[in-house]
């Protein structure tokens, strides 16, 4: 179900880039599907390219939130396999030409086997934009927290 469609507020600040991020809301409100182009300038894509990578444009990220306040996601960009893993958040990377249904097929596979194995833990369903923001912005705190626990800088995004 489509939610909205949102301007990612720190790369406008940042880079003055507007990148619009369509926001669905799927699986009866535990999965939140977040759909978005990144720009890439000549030189990150030189760079990526002599590293053997593909230059991750096209980004497709599912997010669940448990009931005790962590998340699971599945994103298409492979390339982050490389960036540490944030406690609380478990990451299930794809390369970028990963269609969405499979995505979302292995979402759910992965939700239905953590719930199986922790009958405790619920699935936080969202169904308005207020409440997908909100989790949004708890996912971001974790990671925020655990780059500044790392001496990472962090840069305080206005939501």
């Amino acid at each position: 179900m489509y939610f909205a469609d949102l301007e990612n507020v720190t790369y406008t600040e940042i880079f003055r880039l507007v990148i619009p991020i369509r926001v669905l809301i799927g699986d009866n409100g535990e999965t939140m599907a977040a759909l978005y182009f990144k720009p890439c300038g000549f030189l990150k894509k030189y760079v990526f390219r002599l590293l053997g990578y593909v230059v991750p444009t096209k980004v497709i990220e599912l997010s669940s939130e448990f009931s005790c306040g962590t998340f699971q996601t599945s994103v298409n960009t492979k390339i982050l396999e490389r960036l540490k893993t944030t406690p609380g958040i478990s990451r299930y990377l794809y390369s970028e030409d990963t269609p969405l249904s499979e995505m979302l097929s292995k979402h759910r596979e992965i939700l239905a086997s953590i719930c199986e194995a922790d009958p405790t833990l619920k699935i936080r369903k969202v169904t308005n934009l207020e409440e997908a923001m909100a989790m949004d912005k708890r996912q971001q705190d974790l990671k925020n927290s655990h780059a500044s626990s790392n001496n990472y800088l962090v840069y305080k995004q206005n939501r």
